[in-house]
Order: C-alpha cells, then structure tokens, then sequence
C-alpha cells in the first residue's frame, strides 16, 4: 500500500533521533530533524546555587525526553500560554544531570535529575519562573562532573561558556527565531526591555 509506504521509514527515523538523543548525540539528532532537539518545561524555583557561583540558572521541570547527562551549548526560549514561541530566545549554557558536587533534584524531571540552564550575557533575573520555556540542544560541551570547591566549579562554568559561543553563533539557523544578546532587540539591557520581541529569522 503505497499511503503507508513512508510509515517504516518515518518510525526508523525516530528511533534513530531517539538514541542519537539518549547518546548525547544532539548535533546528530539536529541532522536528522532538520532542527535542533528540544524539551519543553516549567521554570521553578531551585537552590540559587548558580546565581552564588555569579552564573543564574533557570531551573527547567520537563517531562520530555532528555539527552544523555552532560553539559551543553543550547538555546532557551520562551513559550507563550499555548505553548507556541514568543520570538524570545537566549543563546545559554545547560548542565542537565544529578548535580554532584551539591546533589540537589527538581522536580518534574527524572528522580535526582536537574536541568539548569544559564542564558548567555543576560540575568533574567525572577522573569522567567512559572513559565513555559524550551531548551533547545545544539552540542554536548562535556561529561558532567564533581568539583574539589566552588572555586574549580566556577572555572569550569567559565570554559564551558567559552567553548559554547563559537558553536552557539553558527547554530541559529536552525532556529525559528534569532537568538537574543545583551543589548538586541528583546534583551532586558536593551532600551525597549523584555516587552521588545527579537524579529523573527
């Protein structure tokens, strides 16, 4: 039946994207989809423990599919009520595992598992808790790790943050809507605050 011809090959291909993700493998995943993976969750309230480390984290509660723990280059931007994108996106920096040089857990995601996801450049201070956000995964940074101190913890956020940039300039296209930096249309260190949408790519 040539209606259901595509349907071995569509379920071959989630499968493959599906393992590629479980394997931290985003950048293969994004070949695959045509886009970068992404989970959708709920900002919530968490420890403080990035802002303390000078580095702010969004605490993200998803029930989707998460990649292997790691560190990585992403993308958060912010969902509107019916789930759709706001044309706010934030080149960022996401640790997603069992936090284990403090071992803390969020709820909504796997037991003991967090998903922190740090915006570049910007503090999005209280804006973003209670909403609708989506983590977009552009490339796997680093295995996650435990740290003697606060101090190595902080030095390694700072590599990580360096090592992103470059692949997180050259990721947007991939993207729905052009990434927010401090001072662009959008940014809330721009003259038209958070109530100025980025434009559309």
């Amino acid at each position: 039946n040539s209606k259901n011809a595509g349907e071995p090959k569509r379920k071959l291909g989630s499968t493959a994207i599906r393992e590629l993700v479980r394997a931290g493998a985003v950048e293969r995943a994004a070949d695959l989809l045509g886009r970068h993976y992404a989970v959708a969750g709920t900002v919530e309230h968490g420890a403080a423990r990035g802002r303390k480390l000078g580095f702010p984290t969004a605490n993200v509660a998803s029930a989707g599919l998460l990649p292997l723990p790691g560190v990585y280059a992403c993308y958060l931007l912010r969902l509107d009520r019916g789930g759709h994108h706001e044309l706010r996106c934030w080149p960022a920096v996401a640790n997603l595992g069992t936090n284990p040089t403090f071992s803390a857990g969020t709820a909504g995601t796997p037991a003991g598992t967090t998903l922190e996801v740090h915006a570049l450049d910007v503090d999005l201070g209280d804006a973003l808790y209670g909403q609708e956000v989506e983590v977009a995964f552009v490339a796997r940074l680093r295995d996650e790790a435990t740290f003697p101190g606060v101090d190595a913890l902080r030095q390694a956020i700072a590599d990580d943050i360096a090592r992103a940039r470059p692949l997180l300039d050259h990721a947007g296209e991939r993207l729905h809507v052009r990434p927010l930096t401090a001072g662009s249309p959008g940014s809330p260190e721009s003259p038209g605050g958070a109530a100025s949408p980025a434009t559309a790519s």
